[in-house]
């Protein structure tokens, strides 16, 4: 039992390391958030197919899993969306409370409601309020043309985004969590067949303005939309083999192994991992805002785990 804890301890901590690193490909790679959302669904199901062992039909005909696939669509465009418009540790941070509202929402559906959960619930969105009026955005502020008005879009845009991956990606780990599949392949594939497949065709359906008929607002549009290169698509490709696929099986893995409480708390490297990559690649500093909003989201989602008397 000790050896399996340790063993998705690793696990878990592993996969954040890698899922973390998502940000600084976001940035990187010159391609909009469908054409990223689309090929890191179609590179996941491409490669976890050979080592399923559920019939597709058998997927297909579950609309459970259609209505996970296209949550799963959403949580990685919106996710890319806060990538764009927040620095790296901000964004990593605010997704960061996906734990705490995924024992709030197993409190609701599984337990009678903990009023004191509650409590801690607001003194994390209190972190939220704190990390929003500190936030920057590097990418945007390096640009002397973005005003600052602009700027603030961003950032609104940005942690309205990223609160609404954070709840996504807590509905799918309870959908999960509940499974008794423990082959993490099926999972990844059944997350990302129906939504991939769905998104091919409105990607593919996508129709470029006439030359004639363009005005200022929709160049900008068909620039984001542009076709990206080869090499951009191959680099999308081997990022979402390594961080995705890898990354993702790690913290699968590790799901059917750990309490809820521990894999929350574990979760917490998450945060450590994202302000060093945004300091690491893009200079990105922690002010005093920051500082506390981050320390009242990591008490607040440790007092929760504590609280919530999850069972395994």
């Amino acid at each position: 039992m000790m050896n399996q804890l340790g063993t998705g301890t690793v696990s878990l901590i592993s996969g954040e390391a890698l899922l973390n690193l998502y940000p600084i490909v976001t940035r990187t790679v010159k391609a909009d958030v469908m054409t990223q959302t689309l090929v890191r669904l179609l590179t996941t199901a491409i490669a976890c197919y050979p080592f399923t062992t559920v019939a597709v039909g058998s997927i297909v005909g579950q609309l459970s899993s259609h209505v996970v696939s296209m949550i799963y669509v959403f949580h990685i465009w919106t996710s890319y969306v806060a990538f764009l418009n927040l620095d790296v540790g901000d964004a990593i941070t605010l997704f960061y409370t996906y734990p705490i509202i995924t024992v709030v929402l197993h409190q609701i559906i599984v337990q009678q409601m903990d009023f004191n959960i509650l409590y801690y619930f607001i003194i994390s969105f209190t972190g939220v309020y704190l990390i929003g009026r500190g936030a920057t955005n590097t990418a945007a502020t390096a640009n002397a043309t973005t005003n600052a008005n602009a700027n603030a879009k961003s950032t609104s845009l940005g942690i309205i985004a990223i609160i609404l991956s954070a709840l996504t990606e807590s509905v799918i780990y309870l959908f999960y969590k509940n499974k008794q599949d423990s082959n993490p392949f099926n999972m990844l594939f059944s997350m990302c067949l129906s939504g991939g497949i769905i998104l091919l065709i409105v990607f593919l359906s996508r129709k470029q303005t006439p030359e004639s008929q363009k005005t200022p607002e929709s160049q900008k549009t068909t620039e984001s939309q542009a076709t990206p290169s080869r090499n951009a698509i191959f680099q999308l490709i081997g990022a979402n083999l390594i961080l995705g696929v890898i990354g993702y099986l790690l913290r699968f893995y590790s799901v059917p192994i750990l309490t809820t409480e521990w894999y929350s708390i574990l979760s917490f490297s998450g945060i450590i991992f994202g302000y060093l990559y945004g300091w690491w690649f893009y200079g990105e500093t922690i002010n005093n805002s920051k500082l506390i909003g981050t320390v009242l989201i990591l008490y607040s989602v440790y007092k929760v785990t504590l609280l919530g008397h999850l069972t395994q």
